[in-house]
This record gives structure tokens, C-alpha cells and sequence, in this order.
């Protein structure tokens, strides 16, 4: 199966390993995009409305699951988890 590899194929994913691992790494005192000391946001666009609204389930499964999260656990480490949901209703533009 490796020899099926091209080897630009094979740079291709190497390149975004690096990339993903290099972008994990950081100091303690990084700031965070989305993170306080007290609440970390996090974000979906999904299909809340239209042909596919059925799939909806999923990001308010998602948002009862960080509720109940934050209700009986007090969230990660003291902080609480803000799930914002935007309907794009399916539609690429």
C-alpha cells in the first residue's frame, strides 16, 4: 500500500502533520481564542432549518450535553462551556 503513495502525496501529509503539531504546541500563558478565566466558547454553523433540518439533533444534542456539563460538573476546571449555535439553513452562500 505505501508504494501506492506519489511522493507528493506523501509531502502533502507530512507538511500538515507538522503544521497541527507544531500549532499544539505553546507556552502556559498563551492566549486563547474563546477561553477566559471563567467561560470557553465554543461555536457551530449547522442546518437548523431546511431540507436537512433533521440534522439539528446533533448541535442541540451537543448543547444540552455542555448544559448538563455545566450544571452538574460546574464545567472544565471552573470554567463554563458556551455553545453558539448559527443556522446557514443549508445553504452555501
Amino acid at each position: 500500500m505505501l508504494s501506492s503513495f506519489k511522493p507528493w502525496k506523501l509531502a502533502l501529509i507530512l507538511s500538515f502533520a507538522l503544521v497541527f503539531l507544531t500549532g499544539a504546541c505553546g507556552g502556559d500563558d498563551e492566549v486563547v481564542p474563546g477561553a477566559t478565566d471563567d467561560e470557553i466558547i465554543l461555536g457551530t454553523h449547522t442546518s437548523l432549518t431546511g431540507p436537512i433540518a433533521v440534522y439539528s439533533l446533533i448541535p442541540n444534542a451537543t448543547k444540552a450535553y455542555f448544559d448538563f456539563i455545566n450544571e452538574t460538573e460546574g464545567g472544565v476546571h471552573g470554567r463554563k462551556i458556551k455553545f453558539l449555535m448559527e443556522d446557514d439553513a443549508y445553504s452555501p452562500p
